[in-house]
């Protein structure tokens, strides 16, 4: 029973970013570790965040981002699936503005629930926010 209870609480503690806006360094390092442990992925930790930032001009339809924040729940999206990736998102040009569509639940990233399009810059622009790429 209690390494039952250990066990559930240390899968417990991966998920605690999913009910906020950041992921916290002891939060980053649990799911790393985790998805070393259980899917054979090696995260190294860097020191400060790289950004690449992509021209939307080189940005085609069908373009996909491809993103794993160590929340709990891109981990173990990953697991299951036997990824190396939590969540993904399709570029779309439409009109003239290139959109980013993905599907969403209700979270702190976005006030909307199900599939959504944003443009490139808006979206860009929350997910470096929210994973403190950038600051506020």
């Amino acid at each position: 029973m209690e390494e039952t209870t250990a066990n559930l609480a240390a899968t417990l503690a991966l998920f605690e970013p999913c009910l906020t806006q950041g992921v916290g360094d002891i939060f980053a390092t649990l799911n790393r570790e985790f998805l070393e442990a259980f899917a054979g992925i090696t995260m190294a930790e860097r020191e400060a965040p790289e950004i690449l930032e992509v021209p939307a001009e080189m940005i085609k339809n069908g373009d996909t981002f491809n993103i794993m924040r160590l929340d709990g729940l891109d981990p173990m999206i990953a697991w299951a699936m036997g990824a190396a990736t939590g969540h993904t998102a399709v570029a779309l040009w439409r009109d003239g503005q290139l959109q980013v569509c993905e599907s969403n639940a209700l979270s702190p990233y976005w006030p909307r629930n199900g599939i959504q399009c944003n443009p490139y810059s808006d979206w860009l622009e929350v997910r470096l926010q929210k994973d403190h790429l950038i600051p506020h």
